[in-house]
């Protein structure tokens, strides 16, 4: 009698295994892997318009009464989207969702500093940055 149910119950129990591996939060963390993808698509446009790694190190923005290079603000924003936030959907706690809404709010002012930067204003570059505020802009609800 136990044959007859045998298959059903391992299709639940893969099934089950399936969608605890990925977290409560699966829209969330999608958003996070694009995040990261989008900022890869920005490095990438830096790079094919001339502006490298050493150049981005040295375009500094004056926010906030700081200085904070290009290189750094899209570090942040991928340190944030690759470890702050899959750790922060890992970890249940009723502040984790307010402290990575509040994460992404200082990421998305500090793109849209770098979409108005006139160095920045070439293609591909300007683009691949508008559509990184424009994601950052839409953080899904869960």
């Amino acid at each position: 009698m136990i044959y007859r149910y045998s298959p059903r119950f391992f299709s639940q129990l893969r099934r089950a295994m399936t969608a605890a591996s990925r977290g409560p939060y699966p829209r969330l963390s999608a958003w996070a892997r694009q995040t990261r993808d989008l900022v890869r698509d920005v490095i990438v446009a830096a790079n094919a318009v001339g502006i490298d790694e050493a150049r981005r190190r040295a375009l500094l923005l004056h926010i906030d009464h700081r200085d904070i290079s290009m290189e750094t603000i899209l570090a942040t924003i991928r340190y944030h989207a690759a470890e702050e936030y899959p750790y922060l959907l890992r970890h249940e706690s009723s502040q984790n969702l307010l402290a990575l809404h509040a994460t992404n709010l200082n990421d998305r002012y500090f793109v849209l500093q770098l979409t108005r930067t006139e160095a920045l204003q070439v293609e591909p570059l300007i683009s691949r940055l508008e559509a990184l505020r424009s994601h950052l802009d839409n953080v899904p609800d869960e």
